[in-house]
């Protein structure tokens, strides 16, 4: 297990899992884990970390190609700016400021495709407003829709 917080290295990942590595270095690492097929099209089974709800998506190579934390207590940076659970019109201002041009939404889903990040969002129920409910990371935005 990895104590937040995780700080994104854009296009790469995070410091203790980064795109192209193997499931099994992963998986003697991060500690327990289920598995399950996001995809039904797809064999490639995704390795769920239970502590802190990650989970990490493998190619047909068994290489790490895909970084999603669902989990509104998560803590995870992006440059200076702390992610999850921030309003989402925070998060575009501060990453416009910051010269990122963010994409979306597309499907619910939201972009930042020089980083390689996505993000979504969900209604807080205190304030009313929409915030990040987590954020996915990937080596290359390969969604059209969510591209500049």
């Amino acid at each position: 297990m990895v104590d937040y917080p995780y700080t994104v290295q854009p296009l790469v990942g995070f410091e203790f899992a980064r795109f192209g590595e193997p499931r099994s270095q992963h998986r003697e690492s991060l500690g327990e884990f289920q598995s399950f097929q996001r995809n039904p099209d797809s064999p490639s089974m995704t390795d769920l970390y239970l502590d802190p709800y990650m989970s990490l998506d493998y190619d047909e190579e068994d290489r790490l190609e895909f970084i999603e934390i669902i989990n509104d207590e998560a803590v995870v940076y992006v440059e200076d700016v702390q992610f999850v659970k921030r309003p989402i019109e925070e998060i575009i201002a501060l990453m416009t400021e910051r010269g990122h041009q963010v994409v979306g939404p597309y499907v619910g889903v939201y972009s930042i495709p020089d980083l390689g990040i996505r993000f979504g969002a969900t209604r807080d129920d205190e304030t009313g407003r929409k915030v990040t409910d987590g954020i996915s990371l990937v080596p290359k935005e390969t969604i059209p829709q969510l591209l500049a």
